[in-house]
Protein backbone atom coordinates (compact mmCIF):
# COMPACT_ATOMS: atom_id res chain seq x y z
CA UNK A 1 0.00 0.00 0.00
CA UNK A 2 1.26 3.54 -1.08
CA UNK A 3 1.23 6.57 1.43
CA UNK A 4 0.43 9.64 -0.04
CA UNK A 5 2.71 12.06 1.55
CA UNK A 6 1.67 16.02 2.19
CA UNK A 7 4.28 18.78 1.26
CA UNK A 8 5.35 19.07 4.65
CA UNK A 9 5.94 15.72 4.47
CA UNK A 10 7.88 15.78 0.91
CA UNK A 11 10.01 18.64 2.04
CA UNK A 12 10.93 17.34 5.19
CA UNK A 13 11.87 14.03 3.37
CA UNK A 14 14.10 16.09 0.88
CA UNK A 15 15.62 18.34 3.94
CA UNK A 16 16.55 14.93 5.53
CA UNK A 17 18.27 14.15 2.17
CA UNK A 18 20.14 17.04 1.68
CA UNK A 19 21.70 16.65 5.46
CA UNK A 20 22.49 12.87 5.28
CA UNK A 21 23.80 13.76 1.12
CA UNK A 22 25.83 16.61 3.38
CA UNK A 23 27.52 14.16 6.37
CA UNK A 24 28.07 11.19 3.97
CA UNK A 25 29.83 13.06 1.97
CA UNK A 26 32.44 13.78 4.99
CA UNK A 27 32.29 10.14 6.33
CA UNK A 28 32.77 8.60 2.71
CA UNK A 29 35.43 10.93 2.25
CA UNK A 30 37.42 9.63 5.35
CA UNK A 31 37.17 6.18 4.42
CA UNK A 32 38.00 7.24 0.40
CA UNK A 33 41.13 8.62 2.16
CA UNK A 34 41.84 5.44 3.89
CA UNK A 35 41.39 3.90 0.72
CA UNK A 36 43.35 6.01 -1.01
CA UNK A 37 46.17 5.04 1.70
CA UNK A 38 46.06 1.29 1.00
CA UNK A 39 46.59 1.77 -2.40
CA UNK A 40 50.06 3.93 -1.90
CA UNK A 41 51.16 1.31 -0.20
CA UNK A 42 50.67 -1.62 -2.41
CA UNK A 43 53.98 -1.63 -4.16
CA UNK A 44 56.03 -1.33 -1.13
CA UNK A 45 54.38 -4.78 0.60
CA UNK A 46 55.87 -8.25 0.39
CA UNK A 47 53.06 -10.27 -2.14
CA UNK A 48 51.16 -12.15 1.02
CA UNK A 49 50.97 -8.75 2.43
CA UNK A 50 49.76 -7.15 -1.01
CA UNK A 51 47.01 -9.58 -1.62
CA UNK A 52 45.53 -9.18 2.27
CA UNK A 53 45.64 -5.48 1.60
CA UNK A 54 43.49 -5.66 -2.09
CA UNK A 55 41.18 -7.74 -0.07
CA UNK A 56 41.07 -4.96 2.94
CA UNK A 57 40.65 -2.33 -0.06
CA UNK A 58 37.79 -4.45 -1.57
CA UNK A 59 36.18 -4.68 1.56
CA UNK A 60 36.60 -1.04 1.88
CA UNK A 61 34.47 -0.24 -1.18
CA UNK A 62 31.73 -2.37 -0.86
CA UNK A 63 31.02 -1.07 2.76
CA UNK A 64 31.00 2.64 1.33
CA UNK A 65 28.38 0.89 -1.78
CA UNK A 66 31.35 1.14 -4.70
CA UNK A 67 30.75 -2.25 -5.80
CA UNK A 68 32.32 -2.03 -9.06
CA UNK A 69 35.65 -1.01 -7.50
CA UNK A 70 34.88 -3.87 -4.79
CA UNK A 71 34.68 -6.44 -7.49
CA UNK A 72 38.38 -4.53 -9.19
CA UNK A 73 40.05 -5.28 -6.33
CA UNK A 74 38.50 -8.48 -5.39
CA UNK A 75 39.69 -9.43 -8.70
CA UNK A 76 43.16 -8.59 -8.95
CA UNK A 77 43.74 -10.36 -5.05
CA UNK A 78 42.24 -13.76 -6.61
CA UNK A 79 44.59 -13.01 -9.34
CA UNK A 80 47.79 -12.22 -7.49
CA UNK A 81 46.56 -15.28 -4.82
CA UNK A 82 46.55 -17.53 -7.75
CA UNK A 83 50.03 -16.49 -9.44
CA UNK A 84 51.83 -16.60 -6.19
CA UNK A 85 49.59 -20.11 -5.02
CA UNK A 86 48.97 -18.66 -1.98
CA UNK A 87 46.49 -22.13 -0.99
CA UNK A 88 44.79 -19.75 2.21
CA UNK A 89 44.81 -16.40 0.07
CA UNK A 90 42.97 -18.06 -3.01
CA UNK A 91 39.98 -19.80 -0.83
CA UNK A 92 39.97 -16.10 1.06
CA UNK A 93 39.93 -13.62 -1.84
CA UNK A 94 37.49 -15.97 -3.96
CA UNK A 95 34.98 -16.42 -0.63
CA UNK A 96 35.41 -12.46 -0.11
CA UNK A 97 34.29 -12.05 -3.91
CA UNK A 98 31.03 -14.62 -3.48
CA UNK A 99 30.49 -12.31 -0.76
CA UNK A 100 30.61 -8.99 -2.95
CA UNK A 101 28.21 -10.50 -5.49
CA UNK A 102 25.89 -11.95 -2.68
CA UNK A 103 25.88 -7.80 -1.72
CA UNK A 104 24.31 -7.15 -5.09
CA UNK A 105 22.23 -10.10 -5.33
CA UNK A 106 24.13 -11.56 -8.18
CA UNK A 107 23.47 -15.27 -6.99
CA UNK A 108 24.98 -16.83 -9.79
CA UNK A 109 28.42 -14.91 -9.81
CA UNK A 110 28.35 -15.77 -6.12
CA UNK A 111 28.04 -19.13 -6.27
CA UNK A 112 30.36 -19.34 -9.06
CA UNK A 113 33.41 -18.09 -6.91
CA UNK A 114 31.84 -19.87 -3.96
CA UNK A 115 32.49 -23.18 -5.96
CA UNK A 116 35.60 -22.39 -6.85
CA UNK A 117 36.54 -21.94 -3.13
CA UNK A 118 35.41 -25.10 -2.48
CA UNK A 119 37.56 -26.53 -5.04
CA UNK A 120 40.69 -24.82 -3.80
CA UNK A 121 39.49 -26.27 -0.16
CA UNK A 122 39.05 -29.61 -1.42
CA UNK A 123 42.69 -29.71 -3.08
CA UNK A 124 45.19 -27.85 -0.72
CA UNK A 125 43.39 -26.21 1.78
CA UNK A 126 41.02 -28.34 4.12
CA UNK A 127 40.84 -26.49 6.96
CA UNK A 128 38.66 -23.65 4.91
CA UNK A 129 36.25 -26.51 3.68
CA UNK A 130 33.28 -25.99 6.03
CA UNK A 131 33.57 -22.37 5.89
CA UNK A 132 33.25 -22.59 1.90
CA UNK A 133 30.73 -24.97 1.82
CA UNK A 134 28.85 -22.83 3.71
CA UNK A 135 29.06 -19.96 1.14
CA UNK A 136 28.07 -21.90 -1.36
CA UNK A 137 24.89 -22.64 0.58
CA UNK A 138 24.22 -19.19 0.98
CA UNK A 139 24.34 -18.01 -2.90
CA UNK A 140 22.25 -21.05 -3.76
CA UNK A 141 19.52 -19.36 -1.23
CA UNK A 142 18.59 -16.90 -3.89
CA UNK A 143 19.07 -20.07 -6.88
CA UNK A 144 17.27 -23.44 -5.51
CA UNK A 145 16.38 -23.72 -1.67
CA UNK A 146 16.52 -27.62 -1.90
CA UNK A 147 19.65 -27.62 -3.22
CA UNK A 148 21.12 -24.90 -0.29
CA UNK A 149 19.94 -26.81 2.32
CA UNK A 150 21.44 -30.40 0.93
CA UNK A 151 25.09 -27.98 0.98
CA UNK A 152 23.56 -25.85 4.22
CA UNK A 153 23.84 -29.71 6.24
CA UNK A 154 27.26 -30.60 4.96
CA UNK A 155 28.64 -27.14 5.98
CA UNK A 156 27.25 -27.81 9.69
CA UNK A 157 29.03 -31.60 9.51
CA UNK A 158 32.11 -30.27 8.69
CA UNK A 159 31.95 -27.25 10.94
CA UNK A 160 30.96 -29.90 14.04
CA UNK A 161 33.93 -31.76 12.73
CA UNK A 162 36.54 -28.66 12.21
CA UNK A 163 35.00 -27.48 15.91
CA UNK A 164 34.28 -24.63 14.60
CA UNK A 165 30.93 -22.94 16.73
CA UNK A 166 30.58 -19.67 14.99
CA UNK A 167 30.18 -21.24 12.10
CA UNK A 168 28.26 -24.54 13.46
CA UNK A 169 25.56 -21.38 14.64
CA UNK A 170 26.02 -19.86 11.27
CA UNK A 171 24.69 -23.19 9.18
CA UNK A 172 21.79 -23.22 12.05
CA UNK A 173 20.68 -19.86 11.23
CA UNK A 174 21.20 -20.43 7.66
CA UNK A 175 19.03 -23.07 7.58
CA UNK A 176 16.31 -21.93 9.84
CA UNK A 177 15.99 -18.84 7.16
CA UNK A 178 15.75 -21.71 3.97
CA UNK A 179 13.12 -23.59 6.31
CA UNK A 180 11.39 -20.38 6.86
CA UNK A 181 11.24 -19.41 2.92
CA UNK A 182 10.02 -22.78 2.44
CA UNK A 183 7.17 -22.25 4.66
CA UNK A 184 8.21 -25.14 6.98
CA UNK A 185 8.18 -22.91 10.31
CA UNK A 186 8.36 -25.82 12.77
CA UNK A 187 12.03 -26.41 11.32
CA UNK A 188 12.54 -23.41 11.23
CA UNK A 189 12.08 -22.23 14.66
CA UNK A 190 13.94 -25.80 15.39
CA UNK A 191 17.09 -24.24 13.81
CA UNK A 192 16.96 -21.04 14.90
CA UNK A 193 16.58 -22.26 18.41
CA UNK A 194 19.92 -24.38 17.74
CA UNK A 195 21.53 -21.06 16.39
CA UNK A 196 20.24 -18.86 19.43
CA UNK A 197 21.42 -21.45 22.10
CA UNK A 198 25.17 -21.52 20.79
CA UNK A 199 25.07 -17.91 20.51
CA UNK A 200 24.39 -17.21 23.93
CA UNK A 201 27.05 -19.36 25.04
CA UNK A 202 29.33 -17.55 23.15
CA UNK A 203 27.99 -14.42 24.44
CA UNK A 204 27.48 -13.00 21.15
CA UNK A 205 24.85 -9.76 20.42
CA UNK A 206 23.81 -11.79 17.41
CA UNK A 207 21.70 -13.67 19.40
CA UNK A 208 18.88 -11.23 18.45
CA UNK A 209 18.47 -12.82 14.50
CA UNK A 210 17.65 -15.77 16.07
CA UNK A 211 15.02 -14.31 18.87
CA UNK A 212 13.91 -12.48 15.58
CA UNK A 213 13.43 -15.52 12.65
CA UNK A 214 11.88 -17.72 15.88
CA UNK A 215 9.26 -14.91 16.36
CA UNK A 216 8.52 -14.24 12.66
CA UNK A 217 7.45 -18.29 12.52
CA UNK A 218 5.40 -17.45 15.29
CA UNK A 219 3.57 -15.10 13.35
CA UNK A 220 3.50 -17.12 10.29
CA UNK A 221 1.47 -19.97 12.66
CA UNK A 222 -0.36 -17.32 14.09
CA UNK A 223 0.90 -17.88 17.17
CA UNK A 224 1.46 -13.94 17.82
CA UNK A 225 1.55 -14.11 22.12
CA UNK A 226 4.42 -16.81 21.35
CA UNK A 227 5.95 -14.13 19.13
CA UNK A 228 5.70 -10.62 20.95
CA UNK A 229 8.09 -11.21 23.58
CA UNK A 230 10.93 -12.96 21.76
CA UNK A 231 11.04 -10.27 18.97
CA UNK A 232 10.98 -7.05 21.91
CA UNK A 233 13.53 -8.87 23.05
CA UNK A 234 15.65 -8.89 19.56
CA UNK A 235 14.01 -5.61 18.77
CA UNK A 236 15.89 -4.50 22.55
CA UNK A 237 19.52 -5.91 21.47
CA UNK A 238 19.68 -4.22 17.57
CA UNK A 239 18.51 -1.23 19.71
CA UNK A 240 21.85 -1.50 21.77
CA UNK A 241 23.62 -1.93 18.39
CA UNK A 242 22.38 0.79 16.90
CA UNK A 243 21.90 -1.41 13.44
CA UNK A 244 19.17 0.33 11.63
CA UNK A 245 18.38 -2.24 8.95
CA UNK A 246 17.87 -4.87 12.24
CA UNK A 247 15.62 -2.20 14.37
CA UNK A 248 13.74 -1.55 10.61
CA UNK A 249 13.04 -5.47 10.41
CA UNK A 250 12.69 -6.36 13.70
CA UNK A 251 10.26 -3.41 14.23
CA UNK A 252 8.61 -5.07 11.51
CA UNK A 253 8.15 -8.16 12.99
CA UNK A 254 6.86 -7.09 16.13
CA UNK A 255 4.12 -4.88 14.31
CA UNK A 256 3.21 -8.10 12.97
CA UNK A 257 2.94 -9.91 16.17
CA UNK A 258 1.15 -6.78 17.85
CA UNK A 259 -1.79 -6.71 15.03
CA UNK A 260 -2.32 -10.13 15.29
CA UNK A 261 -2.71 -10.01 18.84
CA UNK A 262 -4.92 -6.90 18.23
CA UNK A 263 -3.17 -4.26 19.78
CA UNK A 264 -3.68 -1.88 16.60
CA UNK A 265 -2.16 1.27 18.17
CA UNK A 266 1.13 -0.09 19.27
CA UNK A 267 1.22 -1.98 15.85
CA UNK A 268 0.96 1.10 13.73
CA UNK A 269 3.47 2.94 16.23
CA UNK A 270 6.41 0.18 15.34
CA UNK A 271 4.98 0.49 11.86
CA UNK A 272 5.55 4.33 11.39
CA UNK A 273 8.90 3.48 13.26
CA UNK A 274 9.73 0.65 10.85
CA UNK A 275 8.81 2.95 7.93
CA UNK A 276 10.50 6.12 9.05
CA UNK A 277 14.15 3.68 9.37
CA UNK A 278 13.19 2.50 5.91
CA UNK A 279 12.95 5.92 4.10
CA UNK A 280 16.03 6.90 6.31
CA UNK A 281 18.08 3.76 4.99
CA UNK A 282 17.10 4.52 1.77
CA UNK A 283 18.15 8.25 1.60
CA UNK A 284 21.20 7.88 3.14
CA UNK A 285 21.99 4.46 0.08
CA UNK A 286 20.62 7.42 -2.38
CA UNK A 287 23.00 9.52 -0.85
CA UNK A 288 26.04 7.37 -0.97
CA UNK A 289 25.05 6.52 -4.76
CA UNK A 290 24.48 10.29 -5.85
CA UNK A 291 28.21 11.04 -3.97
CA UNK A 292 29.87 7.88 -6.24
CA UNK A 293 28.04 8.91 -9.18
CA UNK A 294 29.40 12.90 -8.83
CA UNK A 295 32.98 11.57 -7.97
CA UNK A 296 32.98 9.59 -11.07
CA UNK A 297 31.76 12.41 -13.02
CA UNK A 298 34.32 14.45 -11.34
CA UNK A 299 37.03 11.87 -12.38
CA UNK A 300 35.47 11.51 -16.03
CA UNK A 301 35.70 15.24 -16.20
CA UNK A 302 39.21 15.62 -14.61
CA UNK A 303 40.39 12.94 -17.50
CA UNK A 304 38.59 14.57 -20.18
CA UNK A 305 40.58 17.75 -19.27
CA UNK A 306 44.16 16.26 -19.29
CA UNK A 307 43.34 14.67 -22.39
CA UNK A 308 42.25 17.68 -23.97
CA UNK A 309 45.23 19.74 -22.50
CA UNK A 310 47.27 17.10 -23.55
CA UNK A 311 45.87 17.26 -27.47
CA UNK A 312 46.55 20.86 -27.39
CA UNK A 313 49.95 20.18 -26.50
CA UNK A 314 50.33 17.68 -29.07
CA UNK A 315 48.86 20.61 -31.77
CA UNK A 316 51.02 22.93 -30.23
CA UNK A 317 54.05 20.97 -31.02
CA UNK A 318 53.17 19.95 -34.15
CA UNK A 319 52.56 23.54 -35.71
CA UNK A 320 56.04 24.18 -34.43
CA UNK A 321 57.61 21.63 -35.45
CA UNK A 322 56.16 22.47 -39.04
CA UNK A 323 57.08 25.59 -39.11
CA UNK A 324 60.69 24.72 -38.01
CA UNK A 325 60.33 21.87 -40.46
CA UNK A 326 59.84 24.93 -43.34
CA UNK A 327 62.45 26.74 -42.02
CA UNK A 328 65.50 24.34 -42.25
CA UNK A 329 63.95 22.99 -46.07
CA UNK A 330 64.12 26.52 -46.70
CA UNK A 331 67.49 27.51 -45.33
CA UNK A 332 69.01 23.82 -47.16
CA UNK A 333 67.49 24.80 -50.27
CA UNK A 334 68.74 28.39 -50.30
CA UNK A 335 72.04 26.56 -49.20
CA UNK A 336 72.10 24.44 -52.45
CA UNK A 337 70.79 27.35 -54.78
CA UNK A 338 74.05 29.27 -53.40
CA UNK A 339 76.40 26.55 -54.40
CA UNK A 340 74.78 26.21 -57.78
CA UNK A 341 75.29 29.89 -58.31
CA UNK A 342 78.78 29.86 -57.45
CA UNK A 343 79.31 27.23 -59.70
CA UNK A 344 78.95 30.18 -62.67
CA UNK A 345 81.98 31.54 -60.78
CA UNK A 346 85.10 31.04 -60.97
CA UNK A 347 85.86 28.85 -57.48
CA UNK A 348 88.39 27.10 -56.80
CA UNK A 349 87.47 23.26 -57.03
CA UNK A 350 88.58 22.59 -53.32
CA UNK A 351 86.27 25.18 -52.12
CA UNK A 352 83.33 23.78 -54.60
CA UNK A 353 84.06 20.31 -52.99
CA UNK A 354 84.10 21.77 -49.19
CA UNK A 355 80.72 23.34 -50.01
CA UNK A 356 79.30 20.20 -51.57
CA UNK A 357 79.93 18.10 -48.67
CA UNK A 358 78.29 21.03 -46.48
CA UNK A 359 75.51 20.61 -48.55
CA UNK A 360 75.36 17.22 -48.36
CA UNK A 361 75.36 17.17 -44.12
CA UNK A 362 72.79 19.67 -44.28
CA UNK A 363 70.58 17.76 -46.35
CA UNK A 364 71.38 14.57 -44.41
CA UNK A 365 70.79 16.00 -40.83
CA UNK A 366 67.47 17.73 -42.26
CA UNK A 367 66.38 14.40 -43.42
CA UNK A 368 67.79 12.95 -40.20
CA UNK A 369 65.09 15.44 -38.18
CA UNK A 370 62.42 15.13 -39.88
CA UNK A 371 62.12 11.54 -39.95
CA UNK A 372 63.24 11.50 -36.11
CA UNK A 373 60.02 10.18 -34.68
CA UNK A 374 59.97 7.69 -36.80
CA UNK A 375 63.42 6.47 -36.13
CA UNK A 376 62.79 6.88 -32.67
CA UNK A 377 59.72 4.60 -32.77
CA UNK A 378 61.18 1.49 -34.92
CA UNK A 379 64.80 2.02 -33.18
CA UNK A 380 64.09 2.51 -29.62
CA UNK A 381 67.40 4.11 -29.26
CA UNK A 382 69.07 0.90 -29.59
CA UNK A 383 72.28 2.27 -31.11
CA UNK A 384 73.13 -0.24 -33.62
CA UNK A 385 69.68 0.60 -35.32
CA UNK A 386 70.38 3.85 -35.09
CA UNK A 387 73.13 3.12 -37.14
CA UNK A 388 71.95 1.00 -39.55
CA UNK A 389 69.46 3.90 -39.98
CA UNK A 390 71.78 6.74 -40.44
CA UNK A 391 74.21 4.95 -42.54
CA UNK A 392 70.71 3.83 -45.04
CA UNK A 393 70.00 7.32 -44.98
CA UNK A 394 73.59 8.01 -46.59
CA UNK A 395 73.42 5.59 -49.18
CA UNK A 396 70.41 7.10 -50.24
CA UNK A 397 72.31 10.40 -50.17
CA UNK A 398 74.78 9.08 -51.86
CA UNK A 399 73.81 9.46 -55.43
CA UNK A 400 72.53 12.63 -55.18
CA UNK A 401 75.70 13.87 -53.63
CA UNK A 402 77.27 12.15 -57.14
CA UNK A 403 74.47 13.97 -59.67
CA UNK A 404 75.18 17.65 -57.54
CA UNK A 405 78.88 17.29 -57.80
CA UNK A 406 78.87 16.23 -62.00
CA UNK A 407 76.13 18.59 -62.06
CA UNK A 408 78.37 21.67 -60.69
CA UNK A 409 81.84 20.74 -62.36
CA UNK A 410 79.87 20.66 -65.94
CA UNK A 411 78.91 24.27 -65.04
CA UNK A 412 82.65 25.05 -63.92
CA UNK A 413 84.40 23.65 -66.99
CA UNK A 414 82.06 25.45 -69.15
CA UNK A 415 82.73 28.55 -67.25
CA UNK A 416 86.45 28.66 -67.91
CA UNK A 417 85.88 27.43 -71.21
CA UNK A 418 84.06 30.37 -71.92
CA UNK A 419 86.35 32.59 -70.22
CA UNK A 420 89.30 31.29 -71.86
CA UNK A 421 87.81 31.89 -75.84
CA UNK A 422 86.92 34.95 -74.35
CA UNK A 423 90.39 36.00 -74.02
CA UNK A 424 91.40 34.15 -77.11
Amino acid sequence: MRIPLTCCQRLYILCFLAVVLFFTQGFSSQGFAQVDSLIRELPKLSDSSRIHTLIDIATEYAAEGDHDKALKYGLMAVEQSRTHNFAYLQFFSNAQLSIFYRQQNNYQKSLEYAQKSVAICREKYPQGLHRAVLRVGDAFKGINLDSALTYLLEANQLSVIANDSAKISACFQELGLVYLNKQDYLKAIEYAQKSMTIEQALGSNDVRYGLNNIADAYNHLGQYANAEPLVRQALALAQQSGDKNDIAAFSETLADALEGLGKYQEALKYYKQTYTLEREIFNAEKAKEILLIQQRHDAAEAERVRQAAEHAAREAENRRNLTQYSLLFLVVMGFLFAVVFLGKLEVSLRWLNLLLVVSLIMVFELVQVVLDPFIQEKTQNIPLYLFAFSAGIALLLAPFHAMLENFLRRRLSRSKSSAQGEGA
